[in-house]
């Protein structure tokens, strides 16, 4: 089975708004891979799957649909790799949208464990990591931590370029961290030198909503896509933080 072939059909399928065939057509071409013995190809369906599924709101098949990624990628000597990685990541971040951000956090511990052997600090996909893990924080209500790994992604991303948006939505987050544990006043002067970032988010893109397969970028949410502008309620609270700088 070629593989690219068939994730690019499915992601035509979404493209044009065509939700359900395409979960039916990469439903299909899983069951296909596992009848013809392509563990590889079907442990890609799957990994896709655990993403769209957890989009659709339909927990158990998001939740099989990773557990079998997984199963195929160790019975084929690839635990440990990568792809196993993104998969443990595509799992954990279907836990957490799911409201069971307790469970996800040992699976995000795992995937950066992998990422810290296996990529390079200016990777961004480890930052993204870091990210996912402090809105998972966030929801299990340990705003202390969630606001040190933000701040890990933060440094990250310091050293990266073409990233002001997930940079502007980090520095925001952690002030909404100091905010949720009263602490605002005590690390003002720490926050003084982030004025000009605060102030970005009311121009910038903020990240959303994103495709079914990651996490993403956004003001204490879960999920990616590029917006015009910060919702209104944002914006109000952006004014708020910048005037008590």
């Amino acid at each position: 089975m070629d593989i690219e072939n068939v994730l690019r059909r499915f992601e035509e399928l979404l493209s044009q708004g065509r939700v359900d065939e395409a979960g039916q057509y990469l439903e299909e071409a899983a069951a296909v891979s596992e009848r013809g013995g392509d563990g590889l190809a079907e442990a890609s369906c799957r990994n896709e799957l655990t993403g769209f599924w957890r989009v659709c709101g339909q927990r158990e098949k998001s939740y099989a649909s990773a557990k079998r990624a997984l199963a195929l990628l160790s019975e084929n000597g690839l635990a440990g790799s990568i792809d196993y990685a993104t998969a443990l990541l595509n799992y954990a971040t279907a836990k957490s949208a799911f409201g069971e951000s307790a469970e996800a956090l040992p699976l995000y511990r795992r995937v950066e464990e992998c990422y810290r052997e296996l990529l390079p600090a200016s990777d961004y996909r480890r930052a993204s990591l870091y990210n996912n893990m402090a809105q998972a924080l966030l929801r299990d209500g340990n705003t202390k931590e969630a606001a040190e790994y933000f701040e890990k992604s933060l440094r990250l991303l310091a050293e990266m370029t073409d990233v002001d948006s997930e940079r502007a939505t980090c520095n925001t987050n952690i002030a909404f961290c100091l905010l949720a544990e009263g602490r605002f006043d005590e690390r003002r002067s720490r926050l003084k030198w982030r004025k000009r970032a605060f102030a970005s988010c009311l121009a910038i893109p903020i990240m959303t909503a994103r495709s079914p397969a990651a996490g993403g970028w956004n003001i204490c949410a879960a999920g990616t896509k590029r917006l015009p502008r910060p919702t209104a309620s944002w914006q109000t609270i952006l004014r708020g933080v910048l005037g008590a700088i």
